[in-house]
């Protein structure tokens, strides 16, 4: 049996209880996502390779007591751990993007030993409640964008003189770029949280979400306080949406729409 086989199993479960439907999800391992991640289009679920595992899992010397062992400051380890996560899992070393900050996040998930399992449902819930509810993927927002851009711009230089449609037209194109931006990133927070109340709904284990969104939340603080005061800089100017919440909803946001919605329902 492969390390999957048992995710799998969960997967399908949760997806023919939570719509009603036989088919099964395909699971497939990704290193882009810290966690799990879903394609509601193609009905998958991707999970990370340490979504997998366990703490007991990994060999003895690559064992550590927490988020703040002193092994964890050495180059050499995660060196360590990526050679073994990739002949574990058969993939490419180059492939495992961001393992320092993805592994941080599953340390504060494996705190608490008897959340782990919970945890991971309670996650793998959630992505398949965006396949339920057939979120939308992200960038769509560049297409609508390119497209009313082009209409407008098109009747811009059809009615106008030359030079009034081209100024015109470049503040259409940003117009359109910001508000369809904006339109997707509420989306895509409102899209969170629903996926968050079905999985709560199916597995009646609040404790269980507000366990995994403190860990997010620990880490994401931990990562931002690593940052030197030019990393920073450079991060909120070239990725504010890892710094700010833009597409996803803060932990602690998160974690009170749960506890109101839960109560609620």
């Amino acid at each position: 049996m492969s390390l999957i086989d048992p995710y799998q199993k969960i997967a399908n479960q949760i997806y023919h209880e939570m719509t009603g439907k036989s088919d099964d999800v395909h699971v497939r391992i990704i290193t882009e996502t810290s966690y799990a991640a879903a394609l509601p289009e193609k009905t998958t679920l991707l999970l990370h390779p340490l979504t997998l595992l366990g703490p007991e899992d990994l060999p003895k010397d690559l064992q550590v007591e927490g988020p703040d062992d002193s092994k964890l400051n050495s180059d050499k380890y995660f060196f360590r751990l990526k050679v073994w996560l990739t002949e574990t899992f058969g993939m490419d070393p180059s492939t495992l993007c961001n393992l320092r900050e993805f592994f941080d996040v599953h340390l504060r998930t494996w705190k608490n030993p008897q959340m782990i399992d919970r945890i991971k449902r309670f996650a793998i819930a959630h992505e398949i409640g965006h396949i339920f509810h057939r979120h939308i993927p992200g960038n769509w927002d560049r297409f609508y964008s390119f497209s009313v851009s082009l209409v407008m711009v098109i009747f811009l230089f059809a009615f106008f003189p030359f030079y009034l449609a081209a100024i015109l037209s470049i503040l259409v194109i940003d117009v359109s770029k910001r508000a369809f931006k904006a339109l997707r990133e509420y989306s895509e927070q409102y899209q969170e949280k629903e996926a968050d109340f079905s999985a709560v709904q199916l597995t009646k284990d609040l404790p269980a979400a507000k366990a995994f969104f403190h860990a997010l939340d620990e880490s994401q603080k931990h990562q931002w306080n690593q940052n030197s005061w030019v990393e920073k800089f450079l991060r909120v100017i070239l990725l504010p949406e890892t710094c700010f919440h833009i597409s996803h909803p803060s932990p602690q946001d998160r974690i009170q729409y749960l506890q109101t919605a839960y109560v609620k329902a």
